[in-house]
C-alpha cells in the first residue's frame, strides 16, 4: 500500500468507478437486462457520487457537507446492491431482511449525524459507517448462497468479493474503535487506503459479475426457448403426442442402439376405420376430440420405452424398441380390442375400430420398416378392417 499515496489512489479509484458506472449504464440501455440490474446501476452511480463527496472534502465541499451527502449515498449503494441481488434471484418478496437492512442503514446514519453535529467524534463516525456498510454488504453476498434459488457460477465469485469487502470494513471499524481520536481522517485512518484499494477490486468484480449474470440468464432463456421450439416442432398440437418428425428422430437413435447391441425393434402403424364418417356426422371439432381421446387412451397402454405418435390424419404409429414381431403383434391386438370397445366421448355412442400393420427391423432403414408396416396396414383394410396384419 505504500507504493501509492492516498491522493493518487483516490483519483484512480474515482476514474475506475466512473468508467464502471458508464459500462453498466451502457449495458442497461443497449442490452436485455433483468430485474435488479437497473438497481445495481443506480447503486454504482451512488458509489461514485459518495466517493467524490468523501474524498474531496475540504477541497470542493466542506466536511459537514461531505458527512451529510457521502454517508447516505454509501449506505444507499449498499442497500441497492443487496436489493438488486434479491430482485435478480426473486427473493425480494421476503421483506423482512430488506426491512432489517434499511433499519441498520437508518440507525447508522443517525449515529453518524449525531457524532458530527451533536458530539463531534470522527472515530465513532468511522465505526458507524464501517459497521453499517459491512452488515449490508455481507448480507448482499451471503443471501444468494443461503436462499434456495438457481445460482450461477459467477455468483460465488461475486459473493466472495463482497464478503471480503465486508470483512475489510469490519476490520476498519474495529481499528477505529481502539485508535486514538482522529483529528485528520486521511492521515490517521490506517485502514482507509486498504479499504480504497479493496473497494476498487470488489467494484470490478461486481460489475463484471453483474454483466456476466445477465449474459448467463439470457443464455439460459435462449436454450429454454430453443428446447420449446424443438418440442413444438416434434409435437402434434391436437393430441399432444409426438408427431411424425419427432418419432423419426427417436427412431434414428433407437435403431442405432438396436444395431449396436443386437436388439429387436418393431413398428406398428394403425389407422382408424371409416373416420370420415365421424367427421361428416358429428363435425370436425368432434372428430378432433375423438382423435385426442384415442391418442390419450393408447398412450396410457404403452410402455415407457415405447413411442406413440400421431403419424398423420387419423393414423398413429408405435415404435417399440427391444420388441420382436411376436411382441409387437400382441401389442397391436391389445390396442385393436381396446379401441373397438372404447367410447372416446362420454355420453355419446361414438365408436370406431382400427386397422393395424406391424413390421420388424430386418437390417434395413427406418423408412424400409415404415413401408412394410404401411403395406400391412393397407392389406388389413383390404381384408375387411379391424384387424392386424404382420409382415415377415
Amino acid at each position: 500500500m505504500g507504493l501509492l499515496d492516498l491522493k493518487t489512489i483516490v483519483i484512480i479509484g474515482l476514474m475506475l468507478h466512473s468508467a464502471l458506472a458508464l459500462v453498466m449504464l451502457q449495458t442497461y440501455f443497449t442490452r436485455k437486462t433483468y430485474p435488479g440490474f437497473r438497481t445495481w446501476t443506480i447503486g454504482q452511480a451512488c458509489w461514485v457520487l459518495a466517493s467524490f463527496f468523501f474524498y474531496f472534502r475540504d477541497v470542493i465541499v466542506s466536511e459537514s457537507v461531505s458527512v451529510i451527502l457521502a454517508n447516505p449515498l454509501y449506505l444507499l449503494y449498499a442497500l441497492l446492491l443487496r436489493n438488486g441481488m434479491a430482485r435478480f434471484y426473486g427473493y425480494d418478496r421476503d421483506r423482512l431482511w430488506m426491512t432489517v437492512n434499511v433499519c441498520v442503514a437508518v440507525l447508522c446514519l443517525a449515529l453518524i449525524y449525531w457524532f458530527r453535529f451533536g458530539t463531534n467524534d470522527m472515530n465513532m463516525r468511522v465505526i458507524g459507517s464501517s459497521l453499517g456498510m459491512a452488515f449490508i454488504v455481507l448480507c448482499a453476498g451471503i443471501e444468494p448462497i443461503l436462499n434456495k434459488v438457481k445460482r450461477y457460477q459467477i455468483q460465488m465469485i461475486i459473493s466472495a468479493a463482497l464478503m471480503a469487502g465486508g470483512v475489510c470494513l469490519l476490520m476498519r471499524g474495529a481499528a477505529s474503535a481502539v485508535h486514538p481520536v482522529y483529528s485528520d481522517l486521511f492521515r490517521q485512518d490506517v485502514w482507509l487506503k486498504f479499504v480504497l484499494v479493496m473497494g476498487m477490486f470488489v467494484n470490478v468484480i461486481q460489475v463484471f459479475g453483474f454483466i456476466t449474470l445477465m449474459h448467463s440468464r439470457l443464455e439460459d432463456e435462449l436454450l429454454e426457448a430453443q428446447a420449446r421450439l424443438q418440442d413444438l416442432a416434434n409435437t402434434d398440437a391436437l393430441t399432444g403426442l409426438v408427431n411424425r418428425r419427432g418419432i423419426t428422430e427417436i427412431a434414428t437413435h433407437d435403431l442405432k442402439l438396436a444395431r449396436r447391441y443386437g436388439h429387436k425393434v418393431s413398428l406398428i402403424i394403425f389407422d382408424l376405420d371409416h373416420f370420415k364418417a365421424v367427421n361428416d356426422t358429428y363435425g370436425h371439432a368432434m372428430g378432433d376430440e375423438v382423435l385426442a381421446a384415442i391418442g390419450s387412451k393408447c398412450l396410457d397402454a404403452m410402455r415407457d420405452v415405447d413411442t406413440l405418435a400421431r403419424w398423420g390424419g387419423e393414423e398413429f404409429a408405435v415404435l417399440m424398441p427391444q420388441t420382436d414381431l411376436v411382441g409387437a403383434r400382441q401389442t397391436a391386438e391389445r390396442l385393436r380390442i381396446m379401441i373397438s370397445a372404447f367410447k372416446p366421448v362420454p355420453g355419446m355412442d361414438i365408436r370406431t375400430t382400427a386397422s393395424f400393420g406391424v413390421a420388424e427391423l430386418n437390417g434395413g432403414s427406418f423408412e424400409d420398416m415404415v413401408e412394410r408396416a404401411d403395406s400391412c396396414l393397407y392389406q388389413a383394410k383390404r381384408e375387411g378392417r379391424d384387424r392386424v396384419c404382420v409382415t415377415l
